[in-house]
């Protein structure tokens, strides 16, 4: 692991923050953070390059990169989303990293506390200085970046409406080279269940990294699908055999 003093390596010069325009394709600028969940993640300090690029030691086919507030309801369902996939995927090559953008002290602790309550292993790192956050040009989350093992950004996905889609699912198995006609796991399969009329409004958060500032957005209710309902094979669990869940169809392009 890093020693301690590296953590001011996180501090780049601004000349090699990501510009405006179009993200995909550009090499991911390296960050250095410490977790907020570092007894649940068993890490201490990481950087990005810890998982992708030359000098990874830890090599990963596929990192992916979310920004999260503990303020932004949508970045909450998406963070369980994540902790499924990493979980299902991280034999695979996987490696999920959320950054919080939240600053004040009440908030981290906050999102502390759910981390804890929500059994998030993986590392959530705390950017309370908006490093990472003026780094990758963030404005708006929920924001999710796929990143190579070449440390190449590969895919953005700033879906606003809706941060728990089979397009993700899948974009994250074709990434990993994983057969699109295998079953996905039940642990993943299980956020496609149909909604609960009670399902709460969700509202993103605009951010202004320059000003190290965020607002929430209005809240809205997510996006439902035309279809009802579709079939879908799911993978056996290890307390069971593969059976046929429903769930709701994914959103047309």
């Amino acid at each position: 692991m890093l020693p301690s003093a590296l953590f001011l390596l996180a501090f780049l010069p601004a000349a090699q923050t990501m510009g405006e325009g179009n993200l995909n394709e550009k090499l991911a600028p390296n960050i250095i953070l410490r977790p907020l969940n570092g007894d649940l993640s068993k890490v201490k300090l990481l950087s990005l390059d810890d998982y992708v690029g030359n000098e990874a030691s830890e090599k990963k086919k596929l990192v992916l990169l979310s920004f999260f507030s503990i303020n932004c309801e949508m970045c909450k369902r998406e963070i369980l989303f994540l902790q499924s996939l990493n979980d299902a995927y991280k034999d695979n090559g996987l490696q999920v990293l959320t950054i919080d953008i939240d600053k004040d002290d009440a908030a981290l602790k906050t999102t502390a506390d759910f981390l804890l309550s929500n059994h998030i292993t993986y590392p959530v790192l705390s950017d309370r200085f908006y490093v990472a956050t003026s780094r990758f040009s963030v404005r708006k989350i929920p924001l999710l970046f796929f990143i190579d093992s070449n440390m190449k950004i590969v895919e953005v996905d700033d879906d606003y409406t809706e941060p728990v889609t089979l397009q993700k699912v899948n974009a994250v198995r074709k990434k990993l080279a994983l057969s699109l006609a295998e079953p996905i796991p039940l642990l993943v399969a299980d956020f496609f269940k149909p909604p609960q009329e009670s399902e709460p409004s969700h509202a993103t958060v605009e951010v202004d990294a320059k000003n190290k500032t965020t607002t929430v957005a209005p809240k809205r209710r997510l996006r439902r699908q035309k279809s009802a309902t579709a079939k879908m094979v799911v993978g056996p669990s290890k307390k069971g055999p593969k059976r046929i869940g429903r769930h709701k169809s994914p959103p047309q392009p």
